[in-house]
């Protein structure tokens, strides 16, 4: 799977560690972003404005130290301290969200169109148990489990793909009997 795709994927770049820096940071941002809104109450405008602040602050610094030649001689500041991530990642992540609210509405739209009732119980349960997770977990905790497992699942399949398809395939062979 990850050697047919090959390079050049922003978000599977990201997903699968390929810059442990780059990822990491991008980890750490949502996390954080989850502790500070819902932790500390904080509303998203009010950490947005925290954050320009916090950079006009670090650009300001930043300009100073290398004004009196103490450190960052020769370094374009504009260009190597960049906070927000590239468009094309941004772009992706869109895509891909938006890509999977589609596949929901036409998974709903077909299960409640079906003739077939078996499947339509299936359906009918499954919405059931989202919903009773939901009444569990609330949306901004269920979002942090949806955004760590997307950072740990592709790395730990990656490292050991051998055994995972080893086991898929005894799956299938249990289901073909």
């Amino acid at each position: 799977f990850f050697a047919a795709r090959g390079g050049g994927e922003p978000l599977l770049d990201i997903l699968t560690w390929e810059n442990p820096k780059e990822t990491g940071m991008l980890f750490v941002s949502g996390v954080m972003l989850y502790v500070v809104t819902n932790v500390l109450n904080l509303g998203l405008m009010m950490v947005i404005g925290i954050i320009a602040i916090l950079q006009l602050l670090l650009f300001r610094v930043a300009k100073y130290i290398q004004d009196k030649g103490i450190a960052l001689s020769g370094v374009d500041l504009k260009k190597e301290f960049v906070v927000t991530p590239k468009p094309e990642t941004v772009s992706t992540v869109v895509h891909v969200v938006g890509d999977m609210f589609r596949l929901v509405e036409e998974t709903i739209k077909s299960l409640a169109l079906s003739k077939d009732y078996l499947r339509l119980l299936e359906g009918f349960v499954t919405l059931i148990f989202v919903s009773a997770v939901g009444r569990v977990m609330d949306l901004p905790s269920l979002l942090l489990l949806v955004w760590t497992l997307s950072f740990v699942v592709l790395p730990v399949y990656k490292q050991n793909e051998a055994m995972f398809d080893g086991l898929l395939g005894g799956v299938e062979k249990l289901k073909g009997e």
